[in-house]
């Protein structure tokens, strides 16, 4: 698949900018223009060109390096012919059928102590892109030339918040809510004025003092309310003016103990009047939730098969559940991924539970076929050792604690799973086994196919009726983001985020973050490349040691502390303070460029022999 490649170095951060958007394409069934392409989150797509019997000749067309070597789990929008993707530090306009950059906006809040070096993807309203930031800031783009409009503080980062997840506009506001409730912050959802971001409504996702809500924390001493981070993206109702917000977990973590109760809103779908924010109504799936299992991506509405109004939502708790619309009940609950030991508490010794932490379903949730009411699921399956701990919360950044790690069971390797369910029945049509985790979107199409891919790097077109590959193309690089396809002048694409920093064991190696665009039969020397400038990990290197630790320092916010934490305390992976007394006895410069199983290898295809060094440097001068 991957034919001889012609590299053209883009020189500038802003290249060229084509026309202005026109009111037309903005409003074209064939784009794609909030996360879930619109705002009932269906990601199904209409076009028909790529079908089950077109499919094998889809093939790369183009391919950009995004220049910023962080994570990849961005959503990808598409407005007329601009395709608009974000990374960490970056938001970037590709021409959506040559992958040419338009332009590149750089963010320079963010340094190497970012509390999470990830960003889910931009909103977009009337030729305006909006994006958070891991400071806390939110910000306003010209959608064609990338100039910044406006930006505002929403969130703090010394609080232990930040905007991670893609917000979504209508009628003229911007909603976005806090991610971060592990690291101590009481997570809130908010709408901005999109015109100027002037803050329009909060709402409180962990109530405050005399708020409804509060009295379901029965605290212990030393501990407060905590968690309910937002972490993915929204959806809403136009008809009813209601916007659908799923919120994380309780905090700490894995130590019900110190706060008894449901601890409402955490683990809910909140619905919000759009224009006021007040609470509409909330429906809890978990409550006291003892194993970090968020709610992350929004629910998709449909209408069942007999018109009924519908809302499906997963979770990481590895379940499908399907609501009714109106009277907001359970209908039905559907296992997608391996479930075991869900109702134990994490001890000391440590419980095994399926799915672990980074199980289940993640920030790409569910996806309907409204012709054919079936939903699709993409899932992670994990299993994982969960420990119990004292959960200080005396500190934002502690409250997450050391407390999971892959199980020694040799049964339990980590996989991923498409499931196709009845949207009316619950019953399960078809499952499909993939060899990575399925975290990357979910997208069905009228042309009878569900595109999709896995950390494996494993690009997939599935038989939406049957679940029978149709195209598994092997990549160089894990899919994590989005997968969409759209038309432009009458030809269908398919674009896909690959590559970038995904947690260590989940992936074979790491490649740099890019967008890969796909078309029918391109044409020869295809596909091409662009390639935009890396960022500078620091402004300034020198070769004194001080200098090196910086520059491992900033190495580590993007690369380690996904897995390892923000301060080195150990998350899914072991702490790195006192990394003289590790059981690895090796070298830490041989430990990152031959890592053991289960850590994800950066060298060579992203660390240099120099950034290894800098990488160690900070590593060892750790206390």
């Amino acid at each position: 698949m991957m034919q001889m490649i012609r590299r053209c170095a883009v020189l500038g951060v802003s290249v060229m900018v084509f026309g202005m958007l026109s009111a037309h394409s903005e409003n074209s069934s064939d784009g794609w223009m909030t996360y879930n392409k619109g705002y009932d989150s269906q990601r199904y797509s209409s076009l028909t060109q790529i079908n089950t019997h077109t499919v094998s000749r889809l093939k790369p067309l183009c391919e950009t390096e995004l220049g910023d070597m962080g994570s990849l789990q961005s959503g990808i929008l598409i407005v007329g012919s601009r395709l608009f993707v974000s990374t960490p530090r970056t938001t970037v306009a590709l021409d959506a059928t040559t992958c040419a950059v338009l332009w590149r906006h750089v963010y320079h809040g963010a340094t190497a102590s970012m509390m999470s070096p990830s960003n889910r993807g931009v909103g977009y309203a009337d030729g305006v892109i909006f994006r958070g930031t891991a400071f806390g800031e939110l910000l306003a783009l010209d959608a064609a030339t990338g100039r910044e409009q406006w930006r505002i503080v929403g969130a703090d980062p010394n609080q232990g918040e930040f905007f991670s997840s893609a917000p979504i506009a209508w009628q003229g506001r911007v909603y976005i809510g806090t991610s971060g409730g592990d690291f101590g912050s009481q997570a809130r959802m908010m709408a901005y004025d999109a015109h100027d971001g002037h803050e329009l409504w909060r709402f409180h996702v962990v109530p405050v003092d005399g708020e409804p809500g509060a009295e379901t924390w029965q605290l212990a001493a030393g501990a407060h309310r905590a968690g309910g981070a937002v972490w993915g993206s929204y959806s809403l109702d136009p008809i009813r003016g209601e916007l659908y917000v799923v919120t994380g977990n309780p905090a700490p973590a894995l130590t019900p103990n110190l706060r008894r109760g449901d601890n409402l809103y955490t683990n809910s779908l909140v619905a919000l009047d759009a224009a006021s924010g007040q609470l509409r109504w909330h429906v809890q799936l978990l409550a006291n939730d003892a194993l970090d299992y968020d709610l992350v991506a929004p629910p998709v509405l449909y209408r069942d098969g007999q018109g009924r109004s519908r809302l499906a939502i997963a979770g990481k708790d590895g379940y499908l559940n399907v609501l009714d619309g109106r009277s907001h009940e359970r209908l039905f609950k559907v296992p997608v991924t391996t479930v075991f030991n869900q109702d134990k508490i994490p001890t000391v010794e440590g419980v095994r539970v399926c799915p672990g932490v980074y199980g289940g379903v993640a920030w790409n949730g569910p996806a309907v076929d409204p012709v054919h009411r079936s939903i699709f699921v993409g899932a992670i399956d994990m299993c994982m050792q969960m420990y119990g701990h004292d959960g200080d919360m005396t500190h934002p950044a502690n409250s997450f604690g050391t407390m999971a790690f892959m199980t020694k069971d040799p049964m339990d390797v980590i996989s991923g799973w498409v499931t196709a369910v009845d949207g009316t029945s619950g019953k399960v049509i078809w499952k499909y086994h993939a060899e990575g985790a399925v975290i990357a979107g979910v997208t069905p199409t009228a042309g009878g196919i569900v595109l999709t891919g896995d950390t494996y790097g494993h690009f997939l077109a599935l038989d939406s009726r049957t679940g029978h590959p149709l195209l598994n193309v092997a990549t160089d690089a894990a899919l994590t983001g989005g997968v969409v396809t759209y038309a432009v002048a009458g030809k269908q694409y398919v674009a896909y985020a690959a590559g970038g920093v995904v947690r260590g064991n989940l992936v074979k190696s790491v490649v740099a973050p890019k967008m890969v665009i796909a078309t029918l039969d391109p044409p020869a020397g295809s596909p091409t490349r662009v390639v935009i400038p890396s960022l500078d990990v620091v402004p300034v290197a020198s070769a004194d040691a001080h200098s090196q630790a910086s520059r491992g320092e900033a190495l580590y916010g993007p690369l380690c502390s996904i897995c390892h934490g923000p301060n080195a305390e150990g998350l899914t992976a072991p702490a790195l303070r006192h990394i003289d007394q590790r059981t690895d006895r090796r070298p830490v410069v041989t430990i990152i460029k031959e890592p053991a199983t289960g850590m994800a290898r950066f060298y060579p295809s992203v660390l240099s022999d120099q950034d290894v060094d800098d990488l160690a440097a900070f590593l060892e001068q750790l206390k």
